[in-house]
């Protein structure tokens, strides 16, 4: 998401902000709702999912700040190792969304045509709502646009791990990991729409410096 909203010419320090806050927030707020809005249809084990939240989401934060800090140290070109390890995210999530579709292509062959329309409207919502959102409360554009990515785009990994590992459901992970697919082809396809639209000047009382004090009082 921090690389789309650079790409979309958004504010960088606000989508950094914003994903690490719902990174910390994960490991409690998921299992709740979880609970809350699934709880009555599926057993939904509690400390079990905060754990594989952690394990999933927080150890290898922890361990991608560890690795980054050794490298650094390092004589390896920045720009050469940011491509590696991009390149190998990318692949190990393409092999997770395959291995979840083929394990379930019987229950997304019987939901077909409106499967994808819930998740495309699910992901066009996020952007619309997010960025408008924005706008009715007087933000600069930088900030709409990324708002709009943060609230669109969200973990589908994640949602795909614990439907496998936490629930034992492959029919299950499949929502997240066709909506982790269809979230990074639009993603993309709006970053590369917004990079070519300039960011229009922001309004009184907003823009990179008075969003800059909001994250730093935070």
């Amino acid at each position: 998401m921090n690389v789309i909203t650079y790409l979309a010419k958004g504010n960088v320090p606000l989508s950094v902000t914003m994903t690490a806050c719902s990174t910390l927030a994960a490991p409690i707020m998921t299992p709740w709702l979880m609970s809350l809005l699934a709880g009555r249809l599926i057993d939904v084990p509690f400390w079990g999912m905060v754990w594989e939240i952690l394990r999933i989401v927080i150890l290898p934060v922890a361990g991608g700040l560890i690795i980054n800090h050794w490298l650094q140290r390092t004589h390896w070109d920045t720009r050469c190792k940011e491509q590696i390890l991009s390149l190998l995210s990318m692949v190990a999530i393409c092999l997770i969304c395959g291995i979840i579709v083929a394990d379930a292509r019987a229950a997304f062959a019987g939901v077909g045509l409106g499967f994808l329309i819930v998740i495309a409207l699910h992901n066009g919502l996020g952007y619309f709502l997010g960025y408008w959102g924005a706008r009715t409360c007087g933000l600069s554009e930088s900030a709409c646009r990324t708002i709009a990515i943060e609230v669109g785009m969200q973990n589908g990994g994640m949602g795909a791990s614990l439907a496998t590992t936490i629930l034992h459901s492959s029919t299950m992970a499949l929502a997240s990991a066709i909506f982790g697919t269809w979230m990074t082809v639009v993603g993309s396809i709006l970053a590369v729409f917004w990079s070519r639209s300039p960011v229009e000047t922001s309004r009184p009382g907003t823009g990179p410096a008075s969003e800059q004090g909001l994250i730093d009082k935070a």
